[in-house]
C-alpha cells in the first residue's frame, strides 16, 4: 500500500464502490464510517440473521450512503447446495427494496444461474490460477477456463430471462401462422345453413410438422 492507510488508497484509486465482507455486518462503527464518506456500497451477508443485515442496511443508509446492494452469501467454502437457501434472494428483494446479489462460494455454474433468475444483479465469485494453490477459499474458487464458462452461462440466463411480457416473439411469427388452428367448414354447406357446432371443424396448416 506504499505506507498509505486503506482509505487513502481507496480514495486516490476512485473506485466505483466499496465491498464490505461478511465479517463486518455487525461492525456498525465501521459501517457509519463508510457510509458518512458517501461512497456506493456493496454489502455481504454470510453467517448474518436477517435482523443483524436489517440492522446493517438501516445504519448504512441512514448515515449518508447514496447507494446500497446487499449480497446473499453462505460462510462455506465450498458451499453445498443444501445450504445455499436460495430463496433469501427474494426474501432481501422483498424486504429490503435494494438492489440484490449473491457471493457464490458454490463449485459450478448451476446456483449462481438460479440466482440470476431470482433476480440477482451482482454476482460475487471467486477466481483462482490454480486450486491446488494454498489457502481457504481455493475449494470454492473457479480456474479461467472455468471461470470463462461460469460468465457465459449466467449472461445466457440473463438474456434468457427477457423482459417479462408475454407476447409473440418475432422468433414465432412463421410457427404461429403454420401451427394456429383455423375455423373450416366439416362438411358441404348450402347456402342459407344455419351453422352448428358440428358443422365447424379446426384445422391447422397441414405442412406444420412440429408440435
Amino acid at each position: 500500500m506504499n505506507g498509505k492507510a486503506p482509505i487513502s488508497l481507496i480514495n486516490e484509486l476512485r473506485l466505483p464502490a466499496i465491498k464490505v465482507a461478511s465479517q463486518d455486518v455487525n461492525n456498525l462503527p465501521f459501517l457509519r464510517y463508510l457510509a458518512r464518506r458517501q461512497w456506493p456500497m456493496i454489502l455481504s451477508t454470510g453467517a448474518s440473521s436477517m435482523a443483524e443485515v436489517v440492522t446493517a442496511v438501516e445504519t448504512i443508509l441512514s448515515f449518508g450512503c447514496p447507494s446500497l446492494a446487499v449480497l446473499h452469501c453462505t460462510s462455506s467454502y465450498p458451499a453445498s447446495a443444501e445450504a445455499v437457501n436460495l430463496r433469501a434472494l427474494t426474501t432481501f428483494r422483498e424486504a429490503l427494496r435494494l438492489p440484490i446479489g449473491y457471493s457464490d462460494h458454490t463449485t459450478g455454474s448451476a446456483i449462481a444461474c438460479a440466482a440470476v433468475g431470482l433476480g440477482a444483479c451482482i454476482l460475487e465469485k471467486h477466481f483462482t490460477l490454480s486450486r491446488q494453490l494454498p489457502g481457504p477459499d481455493q475449494q470454492a474458487s473457479l480456474e479461467p477456463d472455468e471461470f470463462r464458462r461460469y460468465v457465459s452461462a449466467v449472461r445466457e440466463v440473463k438474456v434468457a430471462l427477457g423482459d417479462g411480457i408475454k407476447t409473440v416473439r418475432p422468433e414465432e411469427a412463421a410457427n404461429r401462422a403454420a401451427m394456429r388452428r383455423y375455423l373450416a367448414a366439416a362438411c358441404d354447406l348450402p347456402a342459407g345453413h344455419i351453422i352448428r357446432n358440428q358443422d365447424i371443424a379446426l384445422k391447422k396448416n397441414l405442412a406444420w410438422t412440429g408440435s
